[in-house]
């Protein structure tokens, strides 16, 4: 993150963070385990998911696979699916 035009010392209450993904719902999504670390792991996903699904499906945001290829997203379809409501940045894409 870049803060500019700022004068003063920031504090961390002075910045709100604000999640981007594709208008998909997340509210049907009903996992849970007895190991937290499997929860902790599924939570992670829903997260990366909501991070890779920025209009297209995408792999790595940080690198040039973000150009929306569906190599992957043709993998994670099935888990994609059962998370949330994807039929937006399925159908509109084909």
């Amino acid at each position: 993150m870049e803060l500019t035009g700022y004068t003063g010392e920031p504090q961390l209450t002075d910045i709100v963070g604000r999640v981007a993904h594709s208008d998909i719902s997340f509210k049907n999504n009903k996992f849970e385990t007895s190991s937290v670390l499997v929860n902790k792991l599924h939570q992670n996903i829903v997260w990366g998911q909501r991070g890779n699904f920025v209009s297209v499906p995408t792999d790595c945001p940080q690198r040039d696979e973000r150009l929306g290829w569906m190599g992957d997203a043709e993998i994670f379809a099935p888990t994609a699916t059962y998370n949330a409501d994807v039929r937006g940045v399925f159908i509109q894409n084909l």
